[in-house]
């Protein structure tokens, strides 16, 4: 529970649900659709500064992936299984890829008794445990993890785990629909890193911290460390005023492989609009709380959520 609750702790009050939301992430295939609903107006809100909001995004965030098919009656303190869990990582991923303790806790959360964890590298040379097992299993994107439960009066791990999310082999649960960003065996490349851009205007007194999407974005996985603000009177910022024919400041820029976010990419129309080169431009100002300019103009303007539309897609490069 320490990476779960270290995960949350920029949630503030937040915290309390992080139980909700991983099991708002595990239990029952048939509240799909009502799950990506719910991300969807989680992150028209979650942009805005309300702590609550960014809490639904982390649920809708988690629902997107659910990883088990049974209903949330099980007390995590009553054990149902024991398990072994196998994760086969690369160190090509250098502290990047997605973090997997996150699908082992969430399994700990379903009643599941982990008696032993074995890490495994796919090494350069055809030998070792990493290599064999993908070779074996047919893993083309790692981190994975592999589930094997043991003992007495196991569960059918074929009705336990959303096959639809990995496959059952040799009485193994394989991991296969994984979180970016993570490490393509085939390609030979990290898939899902993103640059994040802020881009602000000092001489707007009134308008909304733009650092108000990084809650967002970090509850979605996207890595925000290296985040840059640029200011709008900036060389950068005015070629980027230029590039993607902005008119209303600030906002973010996400630039990278932001398709790998499967659920981001789905709900952005309704916050912002992606240029030809693939960038995602927050647009809707009106989600905000707070004021904004408009650049046009030179009026800060503040927000109405009465008036927040869906976005259009740009065709501006």
């Amino acid at each position: 529970m320490k990476k779960i609750i270290s995960f949350l702790s920029r949630l503030g009050e937040g915290l309390i649900g992080s139980v909700t939301a991983i099991k708002e992430r595990i239990f029952r295939k048939q509240l799909e659709a009502q799950r990506q609903e719910k991300f969807k107006r989680g992150l028209l809100t979650g942009v805005v500064i309300a702590s609550v909001a960014v809490i639904i995004i982390l649920v809708g965030w988690f629902g997107w992936n659910k990883f088990f098919n049974k209903n949330d009656s099980q007390s995590a303190t009553t054990p149902i299984a024991e398990a072994k869990v196998y994760v086969i990582n690369s160190r090509k991923c250098n502290g990047q890829c997605w973090d997997t303790q996150l699908f082992i806790d969430a399994l700990e959360q379903k009643g599941v008794k982990v008696v032993k964890q074995k890490k495994s590298y796919v090494g350069i040379l055809p030998f070792g445990f990493g290599y064999s097992t993908v070779k074996k299993y047919d893993i083309t994107q790692v981190p994975t993890v592999i589930v094997e439960f043991t003992g007495k009066n196991k569960p059918d791990i074929s009705n336990f785990f959303n096959t639809g999310l990995g496959k059952v082999v040799d009485g193994k649960f394989i991991l296969g629909k994984i979180l970016a960003p993570y490490y393509d065996l085939t390609d030979k490349k990290i898939k899902g890193l993103v640059n994040v851009v802020y881009l602000t205007d000092a001489t707007c007194i009134n308008c909304y911290d733009v650092n108000k999407h990084e809650v967002a974005l970090k509850n979605l996985g996207i890595d925000t460390e290296g985040a840059k603000a640029i200011d709008v009177a900036s060389q950068e910022g005015k070629d980027l005023l230029a590039k993607y024919n902005i008119t209303q400041v600030p906002t973010v820029l996400i630039m990278g492989e932001v398709n790998e976010y499967q659920v981001l990419a789905q709900a952005w129309t309704d916050v912002g609009i992606v240029a030809s080169d693939g960038t995602y431009i927050f647009t809707n100002m009106n989600l905000m709380e707070g004021y904004y300019r408009d650049l046009k103009t030179g009026k800060e303007i503040e927000a109405d959520p009465a008036k927040a539309v869906p976005a259009t897609t740009a065709t501006k490069n």
